[in-house]
């Protein structure tokens, strides 16, 4: 027994030994490129660790943590007091932004890994850039120029975002103008560093918006000097989700009559036609018309009631400028939004033919 533990306490010390015989002393582990030109093409930069024990070091195995990194490294044995490169290669096609990669480096020692951080910011090419953000805003370039927010339920708030990238060699400080009450956008206080990427959220508030249905407008995005406009829609309707079933029982109910008005052939002499649209409640509540509108050109509607009582009717008018329809055919929606939970917005289209 005694004979083991003395074998196993010099098995420790020879292990102990040889741990405390190995050392090295790494001059960096880290190493910032900075920004750089994609085109410029592969960069690289050599970490280096010196040899402080008293036995030789070698290195095991290098590996990166991605494609993009490749290095070479001293081969055989490092005597005390001699020093090992590691050659470390980044690649930037393709790679516009910021970045940050690891190599981890193997010694036949303990411990037995270091781990090497390489960074910088790569400024992209026009090419690399253009595929994905095509959309010009000066120095910055955009995913889209389009923000499109959906259909939003009148109580709740939604935000989407959008994607830019500051190709310039100096940081940005980005405003916004032309926002309409309901439409906000969340900034970053210290701007768009260069060659890198930064995204706006931008928030649409119905609390703060007095139409329903489908919602344009254009807001601007000033960088540098340079002013670009945004298009932004939103469908804005009223949540019925919360409803019990005795309450939908007694909603309002709309009846659209016709839902399809065929117009007798006109004369675009005549310059303008009028015509009506019935609207009847079928439900036990009042209902109410939100919104009357149409999104073609030369329709406008004149009059609609706001609200009709239980078993009411009420009459939309709407009239037609013949001299801003570029076409030899009338082919128009005029869209109806009404608190009527099984039809919230009823389209009704108007057809017919402009005799020269």
């Amino acid at each position: 027994m005694k004979k083991k533990a003395l074998i196993l306490l010099l098995m420790l010390t020879s292990l102990v030994s040889m741990s405390a015989a190995k050392s090295v002393r790494w001059l960096a582990t880290e190493h910032d490129f900075g920004a750089f030109d994609e085109n410029d093409g592969k960069v690289s930069c050599e970490f280096r660790f010196v040899n402080t024990g008293d036995e030789p070091v070698a290195i095991v195995n290098v590996r990166a943590t991605c494609g993009c990194t490749t290095s070479n490294y001293s081969k055989g044995a490092v005597a005390p007091g001699d020093t090992a490169t590691i050659t470390v290669l980044f690649n930037p096609v393709g790679r516009a932004g910021r970045f940050e990669k690891n190599v981890y480096v193997d010694l036949n020692m303990e411990p037995r890994r270091t781990s090497l951080t390489i960074k910088g910011v790569v400024v992209g090419s026009s090419n690399t850039v253009r595929s994905r953000f095509p959309i010009d805003a000066g120095p910055l370039k955009l995913r889209s120029d389009m923000l499109a927010f959906g259909e939003i339920p009148a109580n709740r708030i939604k935000t989407v975002y959008l994607d830019a990238y500051n190709t310039s060699v100096n940081p940005i400080n980005p405003r916004w103008e032309n926002l309409p009450p309901y439409i906000s956008v969340g900034e970053k206080s210290e701007g768009i560093p260069p060659g890198e990427f930064s995204t706006f959220a931008i928030t649409f508030d119905p609390f703060k918006c007095k139409e329903y249905g489908v919602i344009n407008d254009e807001i601007s995005l000033v960088a540098d000097g340079e002013k670009s406009v945004i298009k932004t829609v939103a469908i804005l309707s009223e949540d019925f989700s919360g409803l019990t079933p005795a309450q939908l029982a007694k909603a309002p109910v709309i009846k659209v009559t016709p839902t399809r008005l065929e117009l007798t052939p006109v004369s675009r002499q005549q310059q303008e036609v009028t015509c009506n649209i019935m609207v009847t409640n079928e439900g036990k509540q009042p209902l109410l018309l939100r919104r009357v509108y149409s999104a073609d050109n030369g329709v406008d509607v004149v009059s609609f009631p706001e609200k009709i009582k239980k078993g009411g009717s009420g009459m939309i008018t709407v009239k037609i400028n013949l001299s801003e329809i570029t076409s030899d055919m009338i082919n128009a929606r005029v869209s109806i939004v009404s608190n009527s939970p099984k039809s919230p917005t009823t389209i009704v289209r108007i057809a017919g033919e402009i005799l020269r």
